[in-house]
């Protein structure tokens, strides 16, 4: 039986007929640890590729694509550095106090967005190239949702890593400059040294 259109439906849509029933599973949670070993938060799994799935249903196979994750960094911890070499990285900040640090080695600048999320979500889109970090601020776990262009797949594996102490060792250097923003309902803004 066919329920009658709402009436905020345009009259030239019809909802198809379901093919298959909707797939329910869980989610793979993943623990993090920094550089030094030390648990920094977690990685959920949000959306992966929804044919793939449905191929490997009953095969206990899941390595299919991640198209959408959300990552929580511990209170004091960062994530990263890590780039890119083939793939589009976003990140939205979306709960706590939060940074998101982009590192340009050929410009040999570190660009540190501030960002308190629970007031304004704000999202970061590096292009290849590009070293990122997530950090929590003021004592608080920061939320972030992440969505990797190509989707992730466990076999294409084109991440570099930087160790946050080489990093730290190029600012006292003098070798990286480091510029702060503030991400406000405003906008995006110089902060305050």
């Amino acid at each position: 039986m066919r329920l009658p259109y709402l009436p905020y439906t345009p009259e030239h849509l019809e909802m198809p007929a379901p093919t298959v029933a909707p797939l329910v599973e869980p989610c793979k949670r993943i623990p993090t640890r920094d550089a030094d070993g030390e648990y920094n938060g977690q990685v959920i799994e949000v959306a992966k590729n929804y044919q793939d799935l449905r191929e490997t249903v009953g095969k206990q196979d899941r390595r299919v694509e991640t198209l959408v994750y959300i990552t929580t960094v511990t209170p004091g911890h960062m994530k990263g550095y890590h780039g890119h070499t083939a793939r589009t990285s976003t990140y939205v900040a979306v709960g706590g106090q939060a940074e998101i640090h982009a590192l340009n080695q050929e410009s040999g600048e570190l660009l540190v967005y501030e960002m308190d999320a629970d007031e304004i979500p704000y999202r970061v889109i590096a292009e290849p190239g590009y070293f990122l970090a997530l950090k929590s601020r003021n004592g608080v776990t920061a939320t972030f949702i992440g969505v990797p262009n190509p989707p992730y797949h466990y076999q294409f594996n084109e991440q570099v890593e930087l160790h946050p102490h080489d990093v730290e060792q190029a600012i006292k250097d003098g070798r990286l400059t480091v510029k702060r923003f503030r991400c406000q309902p405003e906008g995006v803004v110089p902060a305050a040294e």
